[in-house]
């Protein structure tokens, strides 16, 4: 394909990006609403994006160029080696490209952003256990992830590596002998004119009207699709022991995971009653809103999307160690980073912001924080990333 180059849009050449990436709904999670946010920013930028992904929503496609990639769905292990075989050979006739940025593990890459963490680190944080770990280290599918990532990180090819926090660099530096210049940290970015402080003012009364949250409860949010990695019970367990204090505290659930069991618990540790499941939400502001705190006690997080979600809306955030986004959080003004997502140390951290008593209103170190890591600076970083290698900066 011959293209008209150098193409200018205002002061930047104008560079043709293939993003690759398994699934293109951006409700599924955060690589895929990343996916979602760069797409948009970059095209509105004026470049020329295609987006190579097995599934999307049937609205996507108009102002950008979508392009399905064949993949055998089943057994997982075939959907897990297809999905790479097909979209290197769709690159091939879809190309030239000036970067081909990578979602999903790839061979024939120049930029690949590790949104889903190192499946090294994956295996020591999710399996809590020697046995568990090693039986599923050695299944097929965990030995071909394995392998996948070894075998990409090494290749000359790939020009660099993104990571999302700095623990997730050190972590890749750590399990692979990938060149120090070759991986960049650059931070999740959100985008501030969905998530604000003026949401309160938009949702909050109705919000709290519908769940029933008094004026003097604090209501306290959980975001994430994976409640049993994002440590769920470890926050529920939490709340019963604050609830055994005399705290008034409500839950606030949402998550496209199955509540089923977690509503059991609920039960069992009897806060059925001040637990609200609410599932996936489009308008997920509104719980921000809603709320009057962010608890992710995850046991392992690359970033954590709804922490920067929640810190932008002026919410504080408790989070653990693990997550990347606890980086970002000054401890004491803007929340609280635990150790560990042990329900004491979970139902401390809240209870000490509790008993602060201004729990109520916007906090304004948080909004300061989220101002810093804007979706638009997000998407100027690594276009200039991808300006600098294609030697148009």
């Amino acid at each position: 394909m011959d293209l008209p180059w150098p193409r200018e849009a205002g002061s930047l050449y104008v560079m043709r990006i293939a993003v690759v990436v398994k699934d293109f709904r951006a409700q599924r999670g955060g690589v895929e609403r990343f996916a979602h946010q760069f797409v948009s920013q970059a095209t509105k930028r004026g470049h020329e994006l295609v987006v190579l992904a097995h599934r999307w929503n049937q609205e996507e496609g108009k102002r950008f160029s979508l392009h399905k990639v064949f993949t055998i769905e089943s057994p997982s292990l075939a959907k897990l080696i297809s999905f790479p075989l097909f979209a290197r050979h769709s690159l091939e006739d879809l190309g030239p490209f000036d970067v081909v940025f990578g979602l999903t593990p790839l061979f024939s890459l120049d930029v690949y952003r590790i949104g889903e963490g190192i499946h090294r680190e994956v295996l020591v944080r999710r399996y809590h256990t020697t046995l568990s770990r090693s039986w599923k280290r050695w299944g097929l599918k965990s030995q071909y992830q394995l392998w996948m990532e070894k075998r990409m990180f090494s290749l000359q090819s790939l020009q660099k590596i993104i990571t999302i926090s700095e623990a997730s660099r050190r972590q890749l530096l750590t399990y692979y002998p990938v060149p120090e210049e070759k991986a960049i940290t650059i931070y999740n970015g959100v985008d501030l004119g969905r998530f604000n402080p003026s949401v309160r003012e938009r949702y909050r009364a109705e919000a709290r009207q519908e769940w029933g949250i008094g004026e003097k409860e604090m209501a306290v949010l959980f975001v994430g699709n994976d409640f049993r990695r994002k440590g769920l019970m470890s926050l529920l367990m939490a709340l019963s022991v604050l609830q055994e204090r005399g705290m008034k505290m409500r839950g606030l659930i949402v998550g496209r995971d199955s509540p089923g069991p977690f509503a059991r618990a609920c039960e069992k540790l009897g806060i059925g009653k001040q637990i609200i499941f609410l599932g996936g939400m489009e308008r997920v502001e509104k719980a921000y809103a809603g709320a009057d705190l962010l608890v992710l006690p995850t046991h392992y997080d690359p970033f954590g999307f709804s922490c920067l979600e929640a810190l932008a809306c002026g919410l504080p955030v408790v989070t653990t160690r693990f997550a990347g986004a606890a980086e970002v959080i000054e401890e004491g003004s803007a929340g609280r980073v635990i150790p560990s997502p042990e329900p004491a140390l979970i139902a401390d951290a809240m209870g000490c912001i509790y008993k602060e008593g201004s729990w109520g209103e916007v906090n304004a170190e948080a909004w300061r924080i989220a101002q810093f890591l804007s979706l638009d600076k997000n998407t100027d970083a690594i276009l200039s990333l991808f300006a600098q290698l294609r030697g148009t900066s």
